[in-house]
């Protein structure tokens, strides 16, 4: 059976990859997005580590700290933080000819640094798997039938005919970001492509047990004890709206010496049990709620994000965040999830 790439001109036109090669004569920055997980993480070291091999030169930035589980990743020691070397990445962008955003689509998701490449007014190159994509970026390469933005950049690479240019590092990075967006590959966006581009990958050098090890095999004990009380304290099943949810204050986080990334799929253990269709998380920092949703056909929880919580994102995988207490916010989502399940 062969497997047809030709979808992908839908995606990657000729006329975008030309524009694309024009800039690609500079040097830029790759910037992802707020409270960054594997895909972008992955996505900016892959697309980084592969501009690197072709002679392009650009720098990695995080708005934010990432997950000291990714820390691993090939190249991840280079990227700037923003929050904490705002002078280093004034001067990246100033001295940049083109800026990547990926894994986003709208500047917002940036906070005050989405302001710093707004103002420097350069081509700025979209290549992302959300829904509804804002209207800032110069190119846009937008899927949101993709499982991820790092099989995007596979995409992408395929399209530049470089495939010989994946080398370990950078199949490595975009494996990752693949098997963290993909739920390790059972999400209903997996497709024959995915898999095709993860062949490819393999070929390339990639071994995946050794990334799957490092991303779950090397969990801190604080980690494990926080996701044993969140599941035998915290989680609440409604029968009656096919939904469960967890929440987690402040003061519980602080506990469990909470680190960015320990809650990272936790929504994915309610959403496992048996006879739940929708399932929320609901944590606690700095005076305001994060949220994130998961759920199972047919219920939309982009819409409930968007219309209730101020965020986003995917049909069955999305996130947003409130500024009512803890409390409020659980009362919110089940006032207003029968909704949704209706649709």
């Amino acid at each position: 059976m062969t497997i047809s790439l030709a979808h992908l001109k839908a995606t990657f036109s000729k006329e975008k990859i030309d524009q694309l090669k024009e800039l690609l004569k500079g040097k830029g920055a790759i910037v992802g997005h707020q409270s960054p997980d594997g895909d972008s993480i992955g996505s900016c070291l892959g697309l980084h580590l592969f501009l690197r091999e072709i002679g392009v030169e650009t720098t990695v930035i995080a708005p934010d700290p990432f997950p000291s589980f990714l820390a691993w990743l090939p190249g991840a020691e280079n990227i700037l933080i923003f929050n904490s070397d705002k002078a280093s990445v004034q001067q990246v962008i100033a001295n940049a000819d083109f800026v990547f955003t990926l894994d986003f689509n709208d500047l917002s998701r940036l906070g005050e640094l989405g302001k710093l490449v707004e103002q420097r007014n350069v081509p700025i190159v979209m290549i992302d798997h959300h829904q509804s994509p804002k209207d800032y970026a110069t190119i846009q390469f937008s899927d949101p039938n993709c499982g991820s933005t790092c099989e995007l950049i596979c995409q992408l690479i395929d399209v530049l005919g470089e495939n010989d240019k994946i080398n370990k590092a950078v199949a490595q990075a975009l494996y990752c970001g693949m098997v963290m967006d993909t739920g390790s590959f059972r999400f209903s966006s997996v497709s024959a492509t995915t898999h095709l581009f993860v062949a490819r990958l393999i070929e390339s050098g990639l071994k995946p047990h050794e990334v799957h090890e490092n991303i779950f095999d090397n969990q801190s004990f604080e980690k494990l004890r926080l996701l044993g009380f969140a599941l035998s304290e915290k989680l609440v099943i409604v029968p009656e709206l096919s939904a469960a949810y967890i929440t987690l204050s402040e003061e519980e986080a602080h506990k469990y010496n909470y680190e960015k990334g320990f809650t990272e799929g936790l929504v994915n253990y309610a959403l496992s049990v048996k006879g739940v269709s929708v399932a929320g998380f609901f944590r606690e920092e700095d005076g305001k709620v994060k949220i994130s949703f998961r759920s199972k056909h047919p219920v939309k929880v982009n819409e409930l994000a968007a219309k209730y919580f101020n965020g986003g994102g995917h049909i069955h995988a999305a996130g947003g965040k409130a500024h009512n207490s803890l409390e409020d916010t659980v009362a919110l989502f089940l006032q207003k999830l029968p909704e949704f399940l209706t649709r």
